[in-house]
């Protein structure tokens, strides 16, 4: 929100009408000025005793700084007087039964690394920068490493209803690797968030989005290119890793995530390879109709609402109510890419989705 208010518009005003005045002084013959600047040094001179009247360049200039201080007076005082008005605004909403949640402050602002951290696993204190890189290096080599899945039995790949599916994608294939079009690969930059933030390389989306049809084919055959080969040319695969502050002690590496941002094309093939299955899936009926996640055209949030409909219904009616709860604790993000592997050759889709995932994920290179 900006912090203004009448007088401090107006002596923005004079401000500039003043700096204007000062140039008209020092340039007489060659200076432009608006009629405001030129009716202000007019009235100043009025005001100036004939004993100074040799001083008004410096009369002015003192008059500058003195407006500057005002400035700075009136802009600390609004600051203040809306800082307080706004507490006030939150503590009434809470008081007649609203929300509280504004009331705790939350740490908004980016916080960066720590130039003195904790050795990983002890209370060691490292300040030398070689050793805060090492150690900074480290934690965050272990924060996204994933150990090998296991070797266990996989019961659910013979199972009746995934040879069902398996036979009706044997039925009707998925063609895959496809190529894009420059419709299709338009169609495909309108999905999504339309400004995400940039990688390594600086490509933004809504840039490429903006190109037209003869700059933007040398984009689709360089992403046809890694479609049809599954391969992710030079460093075009290197990602930037965000150091986010979660809480407690700024030294202590453990209290900080990491958030990974990657280039625009290496997210390219990925994007079209989700932008191609996803109907293919819903036609298919790959995804059981009782799964939220992942679905086409369902959100988390309508089955929330669904639920609280059920329960206030049941708070009413003084009905009790039983459900059942079938997922997993753990997110995707702890889903081994062995999964999906197995995902693809239990379903019968075509192996070049697996190579295509397995050269997007190796030999990736990070820097913090």
């Amino acid at each position: 929100m900006a912090i203004t208010s009448p007088m401090i518009q107006a002596l923005r005003a004079e401000q500039k009408h003043l700096g204007g005045a000062i140039y008209l002084i020092r340039n007489p013959e060659t200076a432009r000025v608006s009629q405001a600047s030129l009716d202000y040094l007019q009235r100043f001179i009025c005001h100036v005793p004939p004993s100074q009247s040799d001083e008004v360049e410096a009369l002015l200039l003192a008059r500058r700084k003195a407006l500057a201080k005002e400035l700075y007076n009136e802009h600390s005082r609004e600051a203040y007087e809306q800082s307080r008005n706004s507490d006030r605004r939150k503590i009434g909403l809470a008081l007649y039964s609203g929300s509280t949640k504004r009331l705790i402050n939350t740490v908004t602002e980016f916080a960066r690394l720590s130039l003195v951290v904790n050795k990983c696993g002890s209370d060691e204190l490292i300040s030398e920068p070689e050793r805060v890189k090492e150690e900074t290096r480290a934690y965050f080599t272990r924060l996204y490493n994933r150990p090998p899945p296991p070797d266990v039995p996989k019961p659910w790949i013979t199972t009746r209803s995934v040879s069902n599916v398996c036979e009706r994608v044997l039925n009707e294939p998925f063609d895959w690797p496809r190529q894009a079009s420059i419709t299709d690969y338009r169609s495909m930059l309108c999905k999504g968030n339309n400004k995400p933030s940039p990688g390594p390389d600086g490509w933004e989306k809504w840039c490429v989005k903006a190109l037209n049809d003869r700059t933007l084919e040398i984009v689709v055959k360089l992403h046809n290119y890694m479609v049809s080969h599954s391969v992710f040319s030079g460093n075009v695969k290197d990602v930037w890793a965000s150091a986010i502050y979660k809480r407690g002690l700024r030294t202590d590496l453990s209290n900080y995530q990491g958030l990974q941002i990657s280039n625009f094309m290496a997210n390219s093939p990925m994007t079209w390879l989700n932008f191609c299955l996803a109907p293919y899936i819903s036609k298919i009926g790959i995804i059981p109709d009782t799964q939220v996640a992942t679905q086409q055209g369902v959100q988390t949030r309508d089955l929330m609402s669904y639920l609280a409909g059920i329960e206030t219904w049941a708070n009413r009616h003084k009905k009790p109510v039983w459900c059942i709860k079938r997922d997993q604790m753990k997110g995707f993000d702890y889903l081994s890419p062995q999964g999906f592997h197995d995902v693809i050759r239990a379903y019968g889709l075509p192996s070049s989705i697996i190579d295509l995932d397995t050269a997007a994920q190796s030999m990736v290179s990070c820097s913090i």
